[in-house]
């Protein structure tokens, strides 16, 4: 016998079964007939005004008679729901407040959601840190993304949105600190990544980093880091995080290995395939690298030169994002790498961005490097343009892990 039983899911989508069958009245879930079921379940046992729920449901519509389309949409939502499962009467209106039919046992996504952080939060006050942290996990559990994503213009519906998600953010934090004091990391592992996955650009991939480093899973932590670094630079056209940027550079901490003869250490650390033109690294290796050399130019005076490749549009303005300059951006890679010697280092620094760090070399060779650079550049490259800014790394100064240039730098197109 199944269980008859009106379930109901809000969060990543909206759907309804009864017992084990799907229930749908309107292949679109937006129409005003099914947001006013939305409303009501929303609404919960509380119910809603009859003021609040007209300006919910139709006030930005400018209706003439909004009362009058109120009884038109409930007569709709009781006809569908008749045709469907007869006998049964979805609204309930009570002294002005509507209402989800409380008499139809219904289980709705969010209201367990938020029943079950009710219950961790009490937990969690009363020092019982286990059940805390086993209703946090099942809060998590319900959550499958936005509250109605189809529903994003609707200001009702972005208000709930923006309430559930700062609450889950909320008690995926608690989780962790709980799951990462008791040593849980493999279990916290997952519900970071289901939380990386559904929010790609709030950096829980610096939680996943570290469970992964503390499972001294190294190897997979470091593919994180290379991942959000290209998701930051190709969508956002930003660097990543100075958090995410710290776990990149504890795992360098974390790599310990087994003693060894110097002649495998010394094999194991040589590049696999030998490689002409100048070597490309990550940003934060990057910068490790350019505080070595400053350091070593310190001692032996030996001069170095930083530069930074900016592609430009027609107008000489930096390139925005695009196809076109996504395409620019692996043809200047290239040309950086062909034109530069194996001992020179380079970077992306942004998405029209590059970095290039050249050893023991004059100022005038500087230019004769940029020029090389652009000749090695496609026509229509060339015609959007490559703007060169040149500086001493002793004229550069480093502040929380970014290179910045000094007024006297040399600007060449």
């Amino acid at each position: 016998m199944p269980d008859m039983k009106f379930k109901v899911q809000m969060f990543g989508g909206f759907s309804m079964t009864y017992g084990d069958e799907p229930i749908t009245f309107e292949r679109n879930i937006t129409t005003k007939t099914n947001q006013l079921l939305q409303i009501l379940f929303c609404a919960g046992d509380d119910g809603i005004s009859r003021e609040q729920l007209i300006q919910r449901l139709l006030g930005k519509d400018n209706v003439t008679n909004p009362s009058n389309s109120l009884r038109i949409t409930v007569f709709r939502l009781r006809k569908l729901f008749e045709e469907v499962l007869p006998g049964m009467n979805p609204v309930i209106i009570d002294n002005r407040t509507y209402y989800w039919n409380r008499d139809i046992d219904t289980d709705v996504d969010i209201h367990k959601f938020k029943r079950l952080i009710a219950l961790g939060d009490e937990s969690l006050e009363a020092g019982r840190l286990d059940l805390a942290c086993d209703n946090y996990a099942e809060a998590c559990n319900l959550y499958k993304g936005e509250f109605i994503p189809q529903l994003s213009g609707e200001e009702w519906a972005i208000v709930e949105n923006i309430a559930y998600k700062n609450e889950y953010f909320r008690i995926l934090k608690k989780l962790s600190e709980l799951l990462m004091n008791n040593g849980e990391y493999e279990r916290l592992y997952k519900y970071v990544s289901i939380a990386a996955s559904l929010y790609p650009y709030e950096n829980w991939q610096v939680e996943q980093m570290d469970c992964l480093m503390a499972l001294n899973r190294n190897d997979e932590a470091m593919k994180i880091y290379e991942q959000t670094s290209k998701l930051f630079f190709g969508e956002l056209g930003i660097a990543p995080s100075e958090a995410l940027m710290d776990r990149f550079r504890k795992m360098g901490t974390h790599m310990i290995n087994s003693p060894g003869a110097i002649s495998d250490i010394a094999e194991g650390i040589q590049e696999t395939e030998e490689e002409n033109g100048a070597y490309f690294c990550s940003y934060p290796s990057f910068t490790e690298s350019y505080r070595f050399i400053r350091r070593m130019i310190d001692r032996t005076g030996q001069s170095a030169y930083i530069m930074l490749c900016t592609i430009t549009d027609s107008k000489g303005n930096a390139m925005q994002q695009g196809d076109k300059l996504s395409a620019f951006s692996e043809e200047l890679m290239d040309a950086t790498k062909r034109s530069l010697r194996k001992g020179d280092l380079f970077t992306q620094y942004s998405p029209n961005q590059l970095l290039i760090l050249l050893m023991e070399i004059t100022r005038e060779d500087c230019d004769i490097v940029a020029k090389r650079i652009k000749g090695n550049l496609s026509t229509q490259t060339k015609r959007n343009g490559v703007a060169f800014e040149i500086s001493t790394v002793a004229n550069t100064e480093v502040d929380k892990g970014e290179i910045h240039f000094k007024e006297n730098k040399s600007i060449w197109k």
